[in-house]
């Protein structure tokens, strides 16, 4: 039953980065005329992402050796690896304003108009910062994954081609805003 387990979690682990790189490989040959881009921080390795790996590795090779722990480590080693080799080579930008339209770059476009923007706000337990339209429309944008001096530059941009007066909170004010 062991096996069954061990190839089923590597054939959805193999489908999930084949996913990634088909949606990777799609968005990054989209090319949009913009007057402002926002481009994604490229993902990085680090050591503390290779903890779980090698703690996986570690109880399946102590005592009997469970194969499927083990290759549950090494499947985690190898897509930890491959999501660095392919936001590497896939780079795009992930936010663009293009006249007074701000579209998001994902599988599919989405426009939002930026003459409607009302407010941005921060959602400090998913670290995002989130704009409000006046049609009901959202959209939020994870701060973490951009560069502050380009964060601030988009969302001032961004401001400037509202015709609504934009309500900006405080905490949103200081996770974007250069002082």
């Amino acid at each position: 039953m062991e096996h069954y387990y061990t190839i089923g979690i590597i054939l959805l682990l193999v489908f999930a980065m084949t996913w990634h790189y088909i949606r990777l490989r799609r968005i990054s040959e989209r090319q949009i005329k913009s007057d402002c881009a926002l481009k994604q921080l490229r993902f990085s390795l680090n050591w503390t992402q290779f903890i779980l790996p090698a703690i996986l590795l570690g109880i399946g090779l102590y005592g009997n050796v469970s194969l499927f722990m083990v290759s549950l480590g090494a499947s985690l080693f190898v897509s930890t690896i491959v999501e660095w080799l392919l936001t590497k080579r896939y780079v795009y930008d992930s936010f663009v304003i293009s006249g007074d339209n701000l579209i998001s770059n994902d599988f599919k476009l989405k426009n939002y108009n930026l003459q409607e923007l009302t407010i941005i706000n921060f959602l400090p337990f998913s670290d995002t910062l989130q704009l409000k339209f006046q049609g009901g429309q959202s959209l939020s944008i994870h701060r973490p994954d951009f560069d502050k001096d380009s964060l601030s530059s988009f969302f001032n941009k961004a401001i400037e081609k509202s015709k609504l007066y934009v309500v900006i909170s405080d905490d949103a004010k200081s996770k974007f805003l250069a002082s």
